[in-house]
């Protein structure tokens, strides 16, 4: 009897020993009791280390976990006891990596029992994809939390599947608005995620992103997504670019979307000395006016101060996509420079473009574009090309989903060290 007092009496000194180390983040102290624990404290232990974690770094709390890690009972015990308690980034790792040690159905099972911590959901998503598990996460999980909504935003953007879309969008505004902002998404998954938004008269949250799909989208008319005055001036435009007249506006202290939709509207008319003094007026830099900077030195051909401003486009923009479309503008300057071209090329005007191709283009990687656009004919080979024919020719190809193994491994054989190739490889 006396023996079973004493040894109650020791192992209590020990857990109030230990919690006094735990407390008091002596973590010297911690680990030497970790190291000379019993199996009887193992329980104890886990709860008083789980119960205080919150004091700790995720880093210190890493070298706690890192010595119970050395012993797989203590840790078996640890893991046990985690899996009740709130997940946060002190522990979350530590219990992934448990659970992979097992298998891949066990680590998915506890990542799905979890979807309600206090971690970086988004973060974690990412690594899930990386490791080949986040197709069965999002297939799997359910709504509302977070691990659902990144798990099937972060599916939508690698692989583009509907069924991704629409859980998505089942999530709210605000929540999908974040989302969209880390630029995750290539411009044509932007595109089909926010027109699917439209079409459920969701269009709050997105004026931005409508009025640059407006402002750069020829082909589609998006006045039923305007606002009434925004809508008048949108129509005025497409009618003015339809008719091949010149519009004109003085720069007023109007809303920046109406600015913005004056100053394109100019600019698609052909009044590019209008949009300069118009710019020279206003202050205001939104993306689109960013972007209407941009292609004002193309329209005037202005190469040199095109390919200025477009290069730091390609830094501050995210989707990868959309960095290969400016490159390949770029690229295009060493086959036509002729400003007007590509004033009917952004506005899908064959007809203008069609009397400059045959006489500056005729067999270039334009005259390849055409043949998917407008269904052409002209004849085109990448045979004996240089590295600029080549790339722009892959590029379009990339755009337009005809993607040429044959072209794409001469250009990685013949030019291993192009600075594009990085971001070439990771689009394709």
């Amino acid at each position: 009897m006396n023996r079973i007092i004493l040894m109650i009496l020791i192992s209590l000194l020990w857990n109030q020993d230990f919690s006094d180390a735990v407390i008091n983040m002596n973590i010297g102290k911690i680990n030497s009791y970790i190291q000379n624990a019993s199996e009887k404290d193992y329980n104890e232990a886990s709860v008083i280390l789980l119960d205080n974690r919150g004091k700790y770094a995720v880093g210190v709390y890493q070298i706690i976990l890192n010595e119970i890690g050395k012993n797989k009972a203590f840790e078996n015990v640890f893991v046990k006891h985690a899996d009740k308690y709130i997940m946060d980034e002190r522990i979350y790792q530590f219990l992934l990596n448990h659970y992979s040690d097992i298998n891949n159905k066990e680590l998915i099972a506890f990542i799905l029992r979890h979807n309600d911590g206090k971690i970086d959901y988004y973060k974690w998503c990412k690594i899930f994809y990386q490791k080949n598990i986040l197709k069965n996460i999002a297939d799997k999980s359910y709504a509302f939390n977070e691990l659902d909504f990144y798990s099937n935003g972060i599916m939508y953007a690698k692989t583009g599947e509907i069924k991704y879309r629409d859980n998505l969008i089942r999530y709210d505004n605000a929540s999908i608005r974040d989302l969209y902002n880390r630029n995750i998404f290539d411009s044509n998954k932007r595109k089909d995620l926010l027109e699917e938004l439209l079409k459920k008269g969701r269009t709050g949250s997105f004026e931005d992103e409508i009025l640059f799909m407006a402002l750069t989208e020829s082909n589609k008319d998006y006045s039923k997504y305007l606002k009434k005055e925004e809508k008048v001036y949108y129509q005025r435009m497409r009618e003015a670019i339809k008719n091949n007249d010149i519009l004109e506006y003085n720069y007023s202290g109007d809303s920046e979307n109406i600015q913005a939709i004056q100053m394109a509207s100019m600019l698609y008319t052909g009044n590019c000395e209008g949009y300069f003094v118009y710019r020279s007026e206003s202050s205001e830099y939104m993306a689109i006016m960013e972007y209407l900077d941009m292609i004002r030195f193309l329209f005037i051909s202005d190469i040199s101060n095109f390919k200025k401003t477009a290069s730091k486009q390609i830094v501050l923009e995210n989707s990868l996509l959309d960095k290969m479309f400016i490159i390949k503008l770029i690229l295009m300057t060493e086959f036509i420079d002729d400003g007007t071209f590509y004033r009917y090329y952004l506005l899908n005007n064959f007809q203008q473009m069609k009397p400059i191709i045959d006489i500056m283009a005729k067999n270039s990687p334009i005259a390849l574009e055409m043949n998917y656009m407008f269904n052409t004919k002209y004849e085109y080979s990448f045979e004996n090309k240089d590295s600029n024919s080549i790339l722009m020719g892959i590029l379009v190809d990339i755009q337009y989903n005809k993607k040429n193994p044959e072209s794409l491994r001469y250009f990685i054989e013949k030019f291993p060290g192009h600075p594009i190739l990085p971001l070439l490889m990771e689009i394709i």
